[in-house]
């Protein structure tokens, strides 16, 4: 059974390193609302809406580029 399933995820690890080449098992840091919220706490919530599509851009634009 152990044998079956470390198979199992030497198969996954193939696919996916194939599949995402570079990026996979790269870390990518999130945050959420209220991360946001408790680093920003004199912002209202449009600010920190647009805060977080700003960083949220960015990581897009890392993983592109």
């Amino acid at each position: 059974m152990v044998g079956a399933w470390s198979l199992l995820g030497v198969v996954f690890f193939v696919i996916c390193k194939k599949k995402y080449k570079e990026s996979f098992g790269s870390l990518v840091q999130l945050i959420s609302d209220e991360d946001a919220a408790t680093l920003m706490p004199e912002a209202d919530d449009v600010e920190l809406d647009q805060v977080i599509d700003v960083a949220i851009d960015r990581v897009l634009a890392r993983m592109a580029g």
